[in-house]
């Protein structure tokens, strides 16, 4: 059983931060400083938790951004551990995402996701029923990219490259 829970703390946040440090990698990784900022200017932070003998181990967690288009919330980042894949983990994470947005006001949700990574791909177009609105060539954001430097091979340039989803009605 996996409940998702709104972080709304300091422990909290630390949790979050090793949760995309062990999913994304510790140089990759979202400091608890900016998860802190994120919830305190009006954005979401989320940890999946399942309950394992009276003990809740957090297995995946989600942040989103509140931009200029205030009538969208931008999902920056949503990771489940390696144990928790394909549990239905990031499924409730993103379910509990949407939720949260429409009780806040929010119309849609914009995220992006390398196209390479077919897990990824999938469960965004087909799971969720996301809708690929843009393509963006050469996006390298160095908390979801392996490396950060400047890509040299085409196959570098192709892999740097993010597709902008968003939904706009209920998910799947």
């Amino acid at each position: 059983m996996v409940s998702i829970e709104l972080v709304d703390n300091p422990q909290q946040a630390h949790q979050l931060s090793r949760l995309f440090a062990a999913v994304w990698g510790d140089k990759n990784s979202i400091s608890v400083d900016v998860i802190v900022a994120v919830v305190h200017a009006g954005g979401y932070a989320s940890l999946a938790l399942r309950e394992d003998k009276s003990q809740h181990e957090v297995v995946g967690g989600s942040m989103a951004l509140v931009g200029r288009s205030n009538d969208k919330l931008h999902s920056h980042v949503t990771g489940v551990v390696d144990g928790a894949v394909n549990s239905g983990v990031g499924r409730a994470l993103k379910q509990h995402q949407w939720s949260w947005a429409k009780r806040n006001g929010f119309s849609a949700i914009s995220w992006t996701f390398d196209p390479l990574v077919r897990r990824n791909a999938h469960f965004n177009l087909v799971t969720l029923g996301a809708k690929v609105v843009g393509y963006l060539p050469r996006l390298l954001w160095s908390n979801l990219m392996i490396s950060s430097t400047l890509a040299t091979t085409p196959i570098d340039l192709l892999s740097s490259a993010k597709l902008l989803a968003v939904t706009l009605r209920q998910l799947r």
